[in-house]
């Protein structure tokens, strides 16, 4: 009777041992969470080129290949940065780089509003030397719109 016993737990015992050895069919929840992020060393740059600003809503007015020029400050091995625009005198912004994405915010006075700039969708080429992106925006003030800017931009 012992013996019957012991042959009929044999299987569920080799099936544990060897799952416990292998490692077979598990999950490594123990995982170290979201992966690390990559900082890119932008350095203190300045960016040059244009930008078309296009009215989604509302009646503020578009624009369309207007000079621009972005003054980007990164003290070393931050991922943490200032932009200034050429297009926003005296209105500096807190930004982020991570591998080729770029990203600010920041809100300014504009005419007799504000305009916030909502999200940013930019990349920043392998070699450092080309922003591109655009940027969605919104102006409260004596109207209300919306809208978007395109821009591409090259390091000098």
């Amino acid at each position: 009777m012992i013996r019957s016993t012991t042959r009929k737990y044999w299987w569920l015992v080799a099936a544990l041992l060897t799952t416990a050895v292998c490692g077979c069919g598990g999950h490594d929840n123990g995982s170290a969470g979201p992966p690390a992020v990559t900082c890119v060393n932008m350095g203190s740059a300045t960016y040059v080129g244009t930008e078309d600003v296009t009215t989604t809503s509302g009646s503020c007015p578009s624009y369309s290949n207007l000079s621009v020029t972005f003054t980007i400050v990164q003290a070393a091995g931050s991922c943490a940065f200032t932009l200034q625009s050429s297009r926003v005198p005296g209105t500096i912004f807190p930004g982020t780089v991570s591998g080729s994405n770029v990203s600010w915010t920041g809100s300014y006075p504009s005419a007799s509003g504000t305009v916030t700039i909502n999200s940013v969708n930019a990349s920043l080429s392998d070699d450092l030397t080309t922003l591109t992106g655009s940027f969605t925006w919104t102006y409260s003030g004596n109207t209300h719109c919306t809208g978007t800017t395109t821009f591409n931009v090259v390091k000098q």
